[in-house]
């Protein structure tokens, strides 16, 4: 006849203990705290302008009552600039920031991280530690001699930024080297004996086996300066990006009962990284190197 376990047997056959029980609790905490804003955002953007209370701000209720969708629509006329740049302007301009300077950085960081692990020259290490020291020393008050430099090689309010202020000696370089490092030689070399150049083993066999991390780096990074307001507002002041945009709505919705519509607007810009992310979640969250070799 078969027995019912007690509660407590049923805990220690799952290997469930006090401790992660705990452990759990304080993760499912955390994530509620970092979910709940969007979930706020989300219904505070499709809340009534004619019954938003500005005075209860953070008593916007949790329901489906006083819909309206057409805060999204009116957040498309709202969201312009001081300059007159519409949110399709502005969309353009986080486009070549953001995907622009993330793509170049990661790829000249990853030709030179492979060309330090796999190449033998001189001053390799030295590269390798000029990469360490510049991720320790501290850049604060940079801002102005950077901002010189761009205006010196014509960067400043150009799409040229994104090329001149490519990352390459990053964190990045350091990541990427340490997966180049991990990769065997043996599939260069076999590209050699089936005639491969440098340039075809490097682009066909050897970036292919850490594409899943240069993903996770590139979504990351691009995720960052799609949320970047700063930059744009120091560096390229006339060409706005959409964060850029958010800061001058803001000023203009706080305080009002237009505020549905601002957050509207955030809901729109958010769904590109969004989306990146839905798209490229299975790439991040499985950062193995492929790979065939055997014994």
């Amino acid at each position: 006849m078969r027995t019912r376990m007690t509660f407590k047997q049923r805990l220690h056959r799952f290997n469930i203990t006090p401790v992660t029980i705990i452990v759990s609790l304080v993760l499912l905490f955390y994530c509620i705290v970092l979910i709940f804003p969007y979930i706020y955002a989300f219904f505070a953007s499709i809340n009534s302008i004619s019954s938003f209370d500005k005075t209860r701000f953070l008593a916007i209720p949790l329901s489906f009552k006083n819909i309206d969708f057409k805060n999204y629509a009116k957040a498309f006329d709202s969201l312009t600039t001081e300059g007159g740049a519409t949110l399709f302007d502005m969309f353009l301009n986080s486009m070549w920031y953001s995907f622009g300077t993330t793509t170049i950085g990661l790829f000249f960081a990853t030709c030179c991280a492979y060309v330090c692990v796999k190449y033998k020259f001189p001053g390799r290490r030295f590269i390798y530690v000029f990469a360490l020291v510049m991720m320790m020393v501290p850049i604060i008050g940079s801002q102005s001699s950077a901002l010189a430099w761009n205006k010196l090689l014509h960067g400043y309010d150009t799409p040229l930024y994104a090329l001149i202020n490519a990352q390459t000696i990053d964190g990045s370089f350091i990541i990427i080297l340490a997966l180049f490092k991990a990769v065997d030689w043996s599939y260069a070399e076999s590209g050699f004996i089936d005639g491969c150049g440098h340039f075809r083993t490097f682009f066909q066999i050897m970036l292919p086996q850490i594409f899943s991390a240069l993903v996770a780096l590139f979504v990351t990074d691009f995720i960052a300066r799609w949320a970047d307001a700063d930059t744009s507002l120091i560096f390229f002041p006339n060409l706005p990006t959409l964060g850029t945009g958010l800061f001058y709505a803001y000023n203009t919705f706080a305080g009002t009962v237009r505020l549905p519509v601002y957050f509207a607007a955030l809901i729109i810009v958010m769904l590109p990284s969004l989306i990146l992310f839905l798209v490229f979640q299975n790439k991040i969250m499985d950062m193995q190197l492929t790979g065939g070799i055997k014994g």
